[in-house]
Parts: C-alpha cells; structure tokens; sequence
C-alpha cells in the first residue's frame, strides 16, 4: 500500500512523495491500517541544507532519506461522465520517495 504526502504546501505546484518503509507493519488487533494513524512523520534541516526525514512510529523512531523515482507517477482521479464514460485527472507528479531502511530505535524516557 503506497502511501503519499505532500512535501510542500506552499508550493504552487504541490509536490508529493512516497513513504516506503522497509520491512513489515502489523496492527496489534489485526485490523487493516487504511484511513488509521500510523505515526508522526517530520523534517529536521541539516547544517549543509538537506533534509532529513524522520518518522515516530509508536515507541520506535526511524531516520530516512529523500531519493528521486527512476520514473515519474502520476496521482489520478477518476471522474465519472456517465454510465458508461469515464475521464482522468491528473492531479500531481510524484518525483520523490521517502525511503526508510535502517532498523527502528526505541525511544527510551529519562525521567
């Protein structure tokens, strides 16, 4: 399941971006995650202007990375003209992926 966000809203042109998390994403009561909270998802800047990616997962935190697509995708909406017709909007460009690969870490509290 892809799951797509917009990189930068204040942009004209929005620019969006797939998450893909390495490894698997099981819900405790065995539900599906579709239209669930997963997490937190945030950009640090670095001292030499990158960004880095961060998401909170529950107790665990991932560090990713920004990477272009090899090909482009396009964000479709179908719209209906009648029974029989129909026609697609595209809607955005998605050039980039969010890639998270390294192992989560725990986030330990020191109180």
């Amino acid at each position: 399941m892809p799951i797509l966000v917009r990189l930068d809203e204040e942009c004209n042109e929005a620019q969006w971006a797939i998450i893909e998390l390495q490894g698997d994403l099981e819900c405790r009561t065995g539900t599906s995650f579709e239209s669930q909270f997963i997490g937190d998802l945030y950009f640090n800047k670095q001292d030499d202007g990158s960004v880095l990616p961060i998401v909170t997962i529950g107790h665990h935190i991932l560090n990713g990375k920004i990477q272009k697509l090899d090909k482009p995708l396009a964000v479709m909406e179908r719209e209906n003209i009648d029974d029989e017709n129909a026609e697609f909007k595209v809607k955005a460009i998605v050039t980039n992926k969010i890639i998270f690969k390294t192992r989560p870490k725990p986030i330990i509290s020191t109180r």
